[in-house]
Protein backbone atom coordinates (compact mmCIF):
# COMPACT_ATOMS: atom_id res chain seq x y z
CA UNK A 1 0.00 0.00 0.00
CA UNK A 2 1.64 3.24 -1.18
CA UNK A 3 1.37 6.46 0.86
CA UNK A 4 -0.56 4.78 3.60
CA UNK A 5 1.10 2.22 5.81
CA UNK A 6 -1.56 -0.17 7.04
CA UNK A 7 -2.32 -0.54 10.73
CA UNK A 8 -0.53 -3.87 10.96
CA UNK A 9 2.79 -2.29 10.01
CA UNK A 10 2.37 0.49 12.58
CA UNK A 11 2.85 -2.15 15.25
CA UNK A 12 6.55 -2.33 14.48
CA UNK A 13 8.78 0.13 16.30
CA UNK A 14 11.84 1.69 14.71
CA UNK A 15 15.00 0.48 16.56
CA UNK A 16 15.55 3.77 18.43
CA UNK A 17 17.58 2.00 21.12
CA UNK A 18 20.24 0.95 18.60
CA UNK A 19 20.56 4.22 16.66
CA UNK A 20 22.19 7.18 18.45
CA UNK A 21 20.24 10.41 18.15
CA UNK A 22 21.05 12.63 15.15
CA UNK A 23 22.71 9.76 13.26
CA UNK A 24 22.60 9.69 9.46
CA UNK A 25 20.82 6.55 8.27
CA UNK A 26 19.90 4.70 5.09
CA UNK A 27 16.82 2.45 5.19
CA UNK A 28 16.89 -0.73 3.10
CA UNK A 29 13.36 -1.38 1.86
CA UNK A 30 10.65 1.07 0.77
CA UNK A 31 7.76 -1.30 1.52
CA UNK A 32 5.23 -1.10 4.32
CA UNK A 33 7.80 -1.66 7.09
CA UNK A 34 10.22 0.87 5.59
CA UNK A 35 7.41 3.41 5.30
CA UNK A 36 6.47 2.78 8.93
CA UNK A 37 10.07 3.50 9.96
CA UNK A 38 10.11 6.69 7.87
CA UNK A 39 6.90 7.97 9.49
CA UNK A 40 8.29 7.36 12.97
CA UNK A 41 11.50 9.24 12.14
CA UNK A 42 9.61 12.16 10.60
CA UNK A 43 7.35 12.34 13.66
CA UNK A 44 10.15 12.21 16.22
CA UNK A 45 13.07 13.84 14.38
CA UNK A 46 15.29 11.19 15.99
CA UNK A 47 17.77 10.95 13.13
CA UNK A 48 18.36 12.03 9.53
CA UNK A 49 17.27 9.82 6.63
CA UNK A 50 19.89 10.15 3.91
CA UNK A 51 18.08 7.82 1.54
CA UNK A 52 16.07 4.65 1.12
CA UNK A 53 17.39 1.87 -1.12
CA UNK A 54 15.05 -0.55 -2.83
CA UNK A 55 15.08 -2.91 -5.81
CA UNK A 56 12.00 -1.07 -7.14
CA UNK A 57 13.49 2.39 -6.58
CA UNK A 58 12.11 3.77 -9.87
CA UNK A 59 8.54 3.27 -8.56
CA UNK A 60 9.14 5.83 -5.80
CA UNK A 61 10.34 8.89 -7.74
CA UNK A 62 7.72 11.09 -6.01
CA UNK A 63 8.52 9.78 -2.49
CA UNK A 64 9.01 12.10 0.50
CA UNK A 65 12.65 10.94 0.82
CA UNK A 66 14.97 9.90 -2.02
CA UNK A 67 14.75 6.22 -2.98
CA UNK A 68 17.78 4.93 -4.83
CA UNK A 69 19.32 1.76 -6.15
CA UNK A 70 21.43 -0.39 -3.85
CA UNK A 71 24.25 0.15 -6.37
CA UNK A 72 24.54 3.73 -5.09
CA UNK A 73 25.23 2.68 -1.47
CA UNK A 74 29.06 2.92 -1.75
CA UNK A 75 28.90 6.66 -2.52
CA UNK A 76 26.45 7.55 0.28
CA UNK A 77 27.59 9.18 3.50
CA UNK A 78 25.75 7.54 6.42
CA UNK A 79 26.31 6.10 9.90
CA UNK A 80 23.89 3.15 9.94
CA UNK A 81 22.03 1.01 7.42
CA UNK A 82 18.61 0.04 8.86
CA UNK A 83 17.12 -3.14 7.38
CA UNK A 84 13.33 -2.79 6.94
CA UNK A 85 12.98 -6.44 5.94
CA UNK A 86 10.78 -8.75 8.04
CA UNK A 87 11.86 -12.10 6.57
CA UNK A 88 15.09 -13.40 8.11
CA UNK A 89 15.88 -15.54 5.04
CA UNK A 90 15.33 -12.60 2.71
CA UNK A 91 17.48 -10.39 4.92
CA UNK A 92 20.33 -12.91 4.90
CA UNK A 93 20.24 -13.09 1.09
CA UNK A 94 20.26 -9.30 0.78
CA UNK A 95 23.26 -9.03 3.12
CA UNK A 96 25.28 -11.13 0.66
CA UNK A 97 25.15 -8.36 -1.95
CA UNK A 98 28.65 -6.88 -2.44
CA UNK A 99 27.44 -3.34 -1.63
CA UNK A 100 26.25 -4.50 1.80
CA UNK A 101 29.17 -6.84 2.50
CA UNK A 102 31.44 -3.79 2.33
CA UNK A 103 29.59 -2.20 5.28
CA UNK A 104 30.90 -3.12 8.78
CA UNK A 105 28.44 -5.42 10.53
CA UNK A 106 28.16 -3.09 13.54
CA UNK A 107 26.76 -0.40 11.21
CA UNK A 108 23.92 -2.62 9.94
CA UNK A 109 20.87 -2.55 12.23
CA UNK A 110 17.79 -4.76 12.16
CA UNK A 111 15.35 -6.25 14.60
CA UNK A 112 15.93 -9.93 15.29
CA UNK A 113 12.28 -10.23 16.25
CA UNK A 114 9.54 -7.68 15.70
CA UNK A 115 7.18 -7.37 18.64
CA UNK A 116 3.59 -6.21 18.43
CA UNK A 117 2.68 -3.21 20.57
CA UNK A 118 -0.95 -3.32 21.67
CA UNK A 119 -2.74 -0.43 23.34
CA UNK A 120 -4.90 -2.89 25.26
CA UNK A 121 -3.92 -4.59 28.48
CA UNK A 122 -2.45 -7.99 27.84
CA UNK A 123 -2.49 -8.89 31.53
CA UNK A 124 -4.65 -7.25 34.15
CA UNK A 125 -1.64 -6.49 36.36
CA UNK A 126 0.46 -4.86 33.62
CA UNK A 127 -0.37 -1.20 32.92
CA UNK A 128 -0.22 0.00 29.33
CA UNK A 129 2.31 2.69 30.37
CA UNK A 130 4.80 0.05 31.51
CA UNK A 131 4.41 -1.83 28.22
CA UNK A 132 5.10 1.31 26.18
CA UNK A 133 8.10 2.35 28.31
CA UNK A 134 9.69 -1.05 27.77
CA UNK A 135 8.91 -0.84 24.04
CA UNK A 136 10.69 2.52 23.70
CA UNK A 137 13.51 1.72 26.13
CA UNK A 138 14.16 -2.03 26.05
CA UNK A 139 15.89 -3.10 29.27
CA UNK A 140 18.20 -5.32 27.25
CA UNK A 141 20.29 -2.29 26.28
CA UNK A 142 19.96 -0.11 29.40
CA UNK A 143 22.67 0.17 32.07
CA UNK A 144 22.24 1.87 35.44
CA UNK A 145 25.48 3.32 36.80
CA UNK A 146 26.19 4.82 40.23
CA UNK A 147 29.22 7.13 40.27
CA UNK A 148 30.62 8.80 43.37
CA UNK A 149 33.73 10.89 43.97
CA UNK A 150 35.04 14.30 43.03
CA UNK A 151 36.25 16.14 39.94
CA UNK A 152 39.15 13.86 39.10
CA UNK A 153 37.04 10.75 39.69
CA UNK A 154 34.42 12.00 37.23
CA UNK A 155 37.05 12.17 34.48
CA UNK A 156 37.87 8.51 35.02
CA UNK A 157 34.14 7.74 35.13
CA UNK A 158 33.75 9.39 31.72
CA UNK A 159 36.54 7.20 30.37
CA UNK A 160 34.57 4.12 31.46
CA UNK A 161 31.44 5.50 29.78
CA UNK A 162 33.39 6.16 26.56
CA UNK A 163 34.75 2.62 26.53
CA UNK A 164 31.33 1.05 27.22
CA UNK A 165 29.82 3.10 24.38
CA UNK A 166 32.65 2.06 22.03
CA UNK A 167 32.08 -1.60 22.86
CA UNK A 168 28.36 -1.29 22.10
CA UNK A 169 27.16 1.99 20.49
CA UNK A 170 23.52 0.92 20.97
CA UNK A 171 23.50 1.00 24.77
CA UNK A 172 21.81 3.62 26.96
CA UNK A 173 23.41 4.57 30.28
CA UNK A 174 21.65 6.32 33.17
CA UNK A 175 24.36 7.70 35.46
CA UNK A 176 23.34 8.57 39.02
CA UNK A 177 25.74 11.14 40.55
CA UNK A 178 26.15 11.79 44.26
CA UNK A 179 27.99 15.11 43.79
CA UNK A 180 29.26 17.25 40.91
CA UNK A 181 26.17 16.53 38.81
CA UNK A 182 26.37 19.76 36.77
CA UNK A 183 30.05 19.08 36.07
CA UNK A 184 29.26 15.54 34.92
CA UNK A 185 26.48 16.83 32.64
CA UNK A 186 28.96 19.26 31.10
CA UNK A 187 31.58 16.54 30.75
CA UNK A 188 29.43 13.94 28.94
CA UNK A 189 27.52 16.24 26.60
CA UNK A 190 29.35 14.60 23.66
CA UNK A 191 28.11 11.11 24.65
CA UNK A 192 24.52 10.72 23.37
CA UNK A 193 24.23 7.33 25.09
CA UNK A 194 24.48 8.92 28.56
CA UNK A 195 21.85 10.61 30.74
CA UNK A 196 22.85 12.12 34.10
CA UNK A 197 20.38 11.59 36.97
CA UNK A 198 20.43 13.07 40.49
CA UNK A 199 21.60 10.47 42.97
CA UNK A 200 19.81 11.84 46.07
CA UNK A 201 21.84 9.34 48.03
CA UNK A 202 20.42 5.84 47.49
CA UNK A 203 17.00 7.17 46.42
CA UNK A 204 18.25 6.98 42.84
CA UNK A 205 17.98 3.21 42.99
CA UNK A 206 14.41 2.35 42.05
CA UNK A 207 12.86 -0.74 43.54
CA UNK A 208 12.22 -2.12 40.09
CA UNK A 209 15.68 -1.28 38.68
CA UNK A 210 16.28 -4.87 37.67
CA UNK A 211 13.15 -4.74 35.51
CA UNK A 212 14.25 -1.53 33.80
CA UNK A 213 17.98 -2.25 33.43
CA UNK A 214 19.89 -5.18 32.05
CA UNK A 215 22.96 -4.26 34.10
CA UNK A 216 23.73 -2.22 37.22
CA UNK A 217 27.29 -0.91 37.78
CA UNK A 218 28.89 1.01 40.62
CA UNK A 219 31.96 3.16 39.92
CA UNK A 220 33.66 3.92 43.21
CA UNK A 221 35.97 6.83 43.98
CA UNK A 222 38.48 4.26 45.26
CA UNK A 223 38.78 2.99 41.68
CA UNK A 224 36.65 -0.15 41.77
CA UNK A 225 33.93 -1.29 39.40
CA UNK A 226 31.24 -3.53 40.86
CA UNK A 227 28.76 -5.33 38.61
CA UNK A 228 25.83 -5.43 41.03
CA UNK A 229 23.41 -6.99 38.56
CA UNK A 230 23.68 -8.54 35.09
CA UNK A 231 20.47 -10.05 33.76
CA UNK A 232 21.86 -11.50 30.54
CA UNK A 233 24.96 -10.49 28.55
CA UNK A 234 23.50 -11.51 25.20
CA UNK A 235 21.49 -8.36 24.35
CA UNK A 236 24.77 -6.45 24.44
CA UNK A 237 27.44 -6.76 21.78
CA UNK A 238 29.55 -9.87 22.19
CA UNK A 239 32.62 -7.94 23.36
CA UNK A 240 30.70 -5.83 25.92
CA UNK A 241 28.75 -8.80 27.23
CA UNK A 242 31.99 -10.72 27.73
CA UNK A 243 33.62 -7.77 29.52
CA UNK A 244 30.66 -7.37 31.90
CA UNK A 245 30.66 -11.09 32.68
CA UNK A 246 34.39 -10.99 33.43
CA UNK A 247 34.02 -7.94 35.70
CA UNK A 248 31.16 -9.63 37.52
CA UNK A 249 33.40 -12.57 38.38
CA UNK A 250 36.25 -10.40 39.69
CA UNK A 251 36.99 -11.02 43.40
CA UNK A 252 36.06 -8.27 45.86
CA UNK A 253 38.85 -5.77 46.40
CA UNK A 254 40.17 -5.13 49.90
CA UNK A 255 38.26 -2.47 51.84
CA UNK A 256 41.60 -1.22 53.21
CA UNK A 257 42.36 1.75 50.97
CA UNK A 258 46.10 1.80 51.72
CA UNK A 259 46.45 -1.92 51.06
CA UNK A 260 44.41 -1.73 47.86
CA UNK A 261 46.30 1.30 46.54
CA UNK A 262 49.69 -0.36 47.01
CA UNK A 263 48.46 -3.54 45.39
CA UNK A 264 47.49 -1.36 42.42
CA UNK A 265 50.91 0.29 42.44
CA UNK A 266 52.72 -3.05 42.37
CA UNK A 267 50.54 -4.08 39.45
CA UNK A 268 51.70 -1.00 37.56
CA UNK A 269 48.27 0.64 37.65
CA UNK A 270 47.57 4.38 37.83
CA UNK A 271 44.61 6.32 39.21
CA UNK A 272 43.47 7.11 35.68
CA UNK A 273 43.91 3.58 34.22
CA UNK A 274 42.87 1.37 37.15
CA UNK A 275 39.31 1.05 35.84
CA UNK A 276 40.56 -0.79 32.77
CA UNK A 277 41.23 -3.83 34.97
CA UNK A 278 44.28 -4.84 32.98
CA UNK A 279 42.54 -4.51 29.63
CA UNK A 280 39.09 -5.95 30.37
CA UNK A 281 37.87 -2.47 29.45
CA UNK A 282 40.27 -1.34 26.69
CA UNK A 283 41.73 2.03 27.68
CA UNK A 284 43.77 2.78 24.56
CA UNK A 285 44.87 5.99 26.29
CA UNK A 286 43.91 7.52 29.66
CA UNK A 287 42.63 10.87 28.45
CA UNK A 288 39.06 11.97 27.77
CA UNK A 289 37.71 14.79 25.65
CA UNK A 290 36.59 17.81 27.69
CA UNK A 291 34.04 19.76 25.62
CA UNK A 292 34.17 23.47 24.91
CA UNK A 293 31.24 25.77 25.48
CA UNK A 294 30.87 28.73 23.06
CA UNK A 295 29.32 30.94 25.74
CA UNK A 296 32.19 30.15 28.12
CA UNK A 297 34.76 30.86 25.40
CA UNK A 298 33.17 34.26 24.80
CA UNK A 299 33.08 34.98 28.53
CA UNK A 300 36.77 34.14 29.00
CA UNK A 301 37.78 36.22 25.96
CA UNK A 302 35.94 39.19 27.48
CA UNK A 303 38.14 38.88 30.58
CA UNK A 304 41.22 39.89 28.50
CA UNK A 305 43.55 37.76 30.60
CA UNK A 306 46.51 37.91 28.23
CA UNK A 307 49.34 35.59 29.29
CA UNK A 308 48.65 33.92 32.63
CA UNK A 309 49.28 31.01 34.96
CA UNK A 310 46.63 29.46 37.19
CA UNK A 311 46.70 28.40 40.84
CA UNK A 312 44.35 26.56 43.16
CA UNK A 313 44.54 26.88 46.93
CA UNK A 314 42.63 24.43 49.12
CA UNK A 315 40.98 21.15 48.33
CA UNK A 316 37.47 21.20 46.91
CA UNK A 317 35.04 22.58 49.46
CA UNK A 318 37.58 22.58 52.32
CA UNK A 319 37.53 26.15 53.68
CA UNK A 320 40.59 25.75 55.92
CA UNK A 321 43.26 24.14 53.75
CA UNK A 322 45.31 23.33 56.83
CA UNK A 323 42.70 20.69 57.75
CA UNK A 324 44.20 18.27 55.24
CA UNK A 325 47.75 17.04 55.29
CA UNK A 326 48.24 17.33 51.54
CA UNK A 327 47.72 21.12 51.65
CA UNK A 328 50.54 23.58 50.94
CA UNK A 329 50.63 26.72 53.13
CA UNK A 330 48.80 29.79 51.88
CA UNK A 331 51.84 31.96 52.46
CA UNK A 332 53.88 29.71 50.17
CA UNK A 333 51.42 30.17 47.28
CA UNK A 334 51.50 33.90 47.90
CA UNK A 335 55.32 33.85 47.89
CA UNK A 336 55.28 32.17 44.47
CA UNK A 337 52.89 34.85 43.20
CA UNK A 338 55.28 37.54 44.44
CA UNK A 339 58.24 35.85 42.74
CA UNK A 340 56.27 35.54 39.50
CA UNK A 341 55.44 39.25 39.52
CA UNK A 342 59.02 40.20 40.33
CA UNK A 343 60.31 38.22 37.37
CA UNK A 344 57.59 39.25 34.93
CA UNK A 345 55.10 41.97 35.95
CA UNK A 346 53.02 41.37 32.80
CA UNK A 347 52.35 37.71 33.59
CA UNK A 348 49.01 37.40 35.39
CA UNK A 349 48.08 34.93 38.09
CA UNK A 350 44.51 33.57 38.02
CA UNK A 351 43.26 31.85 41.16
CA UNK A 352 40.74 29.05 40.59
CA UNK A 353 38.78 27.10 43.16
CA UNK A 354 35.58 26.73 45.13
CA UNK A 355 33.55 29.75 46.17
CA UNK A 356 34.59 29.20 49.79
CA UNK A 357 38.35 29.18 49.04
CA UNK A 358 40.54 31.76 50.78
CA UNK A 359 41.82 34.38 48.36
CA UNK A 360 45.53 34.43 47.64
CA UNK A 361 47.00 37.87 48.17
CA UNK A 362 48.61 39.21 45.00
CA UNK A 363 46.58 37.17 42.50
CA UNK A 364 45.44 39.30 39.56
CA UNK A 365 42.13 37.56 38.86
CA UNK A 366 39.89 35.44 41.11
CA UNK A 367 37.67 32.83 39.45
CA UNK A 368 36.05 31.15 42.45
CA UNK A 369 32.85 29.14 42.45
CA UNK A 370 32.32 29.61 38.71
CA UNK A 371 30.75 27.00 36.36
CA UNK A 372 33.05 24.27 35.12
CA UNK A 373 32.61 25.46 31.56
CA UNK A 374 34.38 28.70 32.57
CA UNK A 375 37.01 26.98 34.72
CA UNK A 376 37.95 24.46 32.06
CA UNK A 377 38.17 27.17 29.40
CA UNK A 378 40.59 29.17 31.59
CA UNK A 379 42.66 26.06 32.28
CA UNK A 380 42.70 25.22 28.57
CA UNK A 381 44.61 28.43 27.78
CA UNK A 382 46.76 28.64 30.91
CA UNK A 383 50.54 28.63 30.37
CA UNK A 384 50.96 26.57 33.54
CA UNK A 385 48.81 25.36 36.44
CA UNK A 386 50.27 25.21 39.99
CA UNK A 387 48.45 23.08 42.54
CA UNK A 388 48.52 20.26 45.06
CA UNK A 389 47.32 16.86 43.85
CA UNK A 390 43.59 17.22 43.21
CA UNK A 391 40.72 17.51 40.75
CA UNK A 392 41.84 20.62 38.84
CA UNK A 393 45.20 18.98 38.13
CA UNK A 394 43.37 16.13 36.41
CA UNK A 395 41.20 18.54 34.42
CA UNK A 396 44.19 20.65 33.33
CA UNK A 397 46.22 17.60 32.32
CA UNK A 398 43.36 16.19 30.23
CA UNK A 399 43.14 19.59 28.53
CA UNK A 400 46.84 19.43 27.67
CA UNK A 401 47.98 22.11 30.14
CA UNK A 402 51.23 21.45 31.99
CA UNK A 403 50.95 21.36 35.79
CA UNK A 404 53.36 21.75 38.66
CA UNK A 405 51.98 19.35 41.25
CA UNK A 406 53.09 19.27 44.89
CA UNK A 407 52.96 15.77 46.38
CA UNK A 408 53.05 14.78 50.04
CA UNK A 409 50.79 12.10 51.54
CA UNK A 410 49.19 11.07 48.24
CA UNK A 411 51.17 8.51 46.27
CA UNK A 412 52.90 10.25 43.35
CA UNK A 413 53.50 6.97 41.54
CA UNK A 414 49.73 6.33 41.53
CA UNK A 415 48.26 9.84 41.08
CA UNK A 416 51.01 11.58 39.12
CA UNK A 417 50.97 12.10 35.34
CA UNK A 418 54.36 11.78 33.63
CA UNK A 419 53.39 14.78 31.49
CA UNK A 420 53.51 17.07 34.55
CA UNK A 421 56.24 18.47 36.79
CA UNK A 422 55.70 16.45 39.96
CA UNK A 423 57.53 17.70 43.06
CA UNK A 424 58.18 15.58 46.13
CA UNK A 425 60.89 16.17 48.76
CA UNK A 426 62.26 14.39 51.81
CA UNK A 427 61.84 10.79 52.86
CA UNK A 428 58.41 10.96 54.54
CA UNK A 429 55.46 10.78 52.15
CA UNK A 430 52.87 8.41 50.57
CA UNK A 431 50.88 7.65 53.75
CA UNK A 432 47.46 8.48 52.26
CA UNK A 433 44.90 5.79 53.08
CA UNK A 434 46.44 4.57 56.35
CA UNK A 435 43.56 6.10 58.28
CA UNK A 436 40.14 4.72 57.40
CA UNK A 437 38.09 7.85 58.00
CA UNK A 438 40.58 10.48 56.89
CA UNK A 439 42.71 9.58 53.89
CA UNK A 440 44.79 12.76 54.26
CA UNK A 441 45.60 12.45 57.96
CA UNK A 442 49.33 12.75 58.66
CA UNK A 443 50.56 9.33 59.79
CA UNK A 444 53.02 10.98 62.18
CA UNK A 445 50.40 13.33 63.61
CA UNK A 446 52.37 16.40 62.48
CA UNK A 447 50.44 19.68 62.56
CA UNK A 448 52.69 20.86 59.72
CA UNK A 449 53.50 17.71 57.74
CA UNK A 450 57.12 17.83 56.62
CA UNK A 451 56.29 16.24 53.24
CA UNK A 452 54.46 19.43 52.23
CA UNK A 453 56.13 22.12 54.36
CA UNK A 454 59.62 21.15 53.15
CA UNK A 455 58.65 22.15 49.60
CA UNK A 456 59.72 25.79 49.34
CA UNK A 457 58.41 28.57 47.05
CA UNK A 458 61.92 28.86 45.60
CA UNK A 459 61.85 25.21 44.53
CA UNK A 460 58.57 25.74 42.75
CA UNK A 461 59.80 28.96 41.13
CA UNK A 462 62.86 27.22 39.70
CA UNK A 463 60.61 24.73 37.93
CA UNK A 464 58.36 27.54 36.70
CA UNK A 465 61.29 29.42 35.18
CA UNK A 466 62.76 26.28 33.66
CA UNK A 467 59.45 25.31 32.01
CA UNK A 468 58.42 28.74 30.74
CA UNK A 469 61.90 29.46 29.45
CA UNK A 470 64.14 32.51 29.37
CA UNK A 471 61.94 34.47 26.95
CA UNK A 472 59.21 34.81 29.55
CA UNK A 473 61.60 36.44 32.01
CA UNK A 474 63.27 39.07 29.88
CA UNK A 475 62.95 42.65 31.11
CA UNK A 476 59.70 44.15 29.85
Amino acid sequence: MRDGVNNYEERFLFPFHRIPKDSRIVIYGAGNLGQSYIKQILLTGWCQIVSVVDARHSAYDDFVVPVRSVKELPVMNFDYLVMAIRSEDQRKNILQQPELRAIPSENIVYQERQEEISLFRQREEEPVKDMLVRAVQPSGKNIQIFADGGIGDKLVDKKVLEVLADLDPGIRMDVFCDVQRSYMEFLVQDLPQVRIVAWEMEAGRKEDSQDEYACILRLSAIQTITVEFLADPHPFSEVLGRALQTLQKMPQESSNLYEMRYRNIYRGEKFYTKFSYDGILPFHHPFVHIPSDPAAEKRVRSMSLGRYVTMNFGNGQTVDASAISKAWPKENFEAVISLLHQNNPNLKVVQLGANCAERLEGADVYVLGKPFSIVSEILRHSLLHIDIEGGLVHVATHLGTKCIVLFGPTQMVFYGYPENINIRVGKCHDCSGLYKNDIYHCARGMRKPSCMYDITPEMVMEHVKEYLGDEEWKEQ
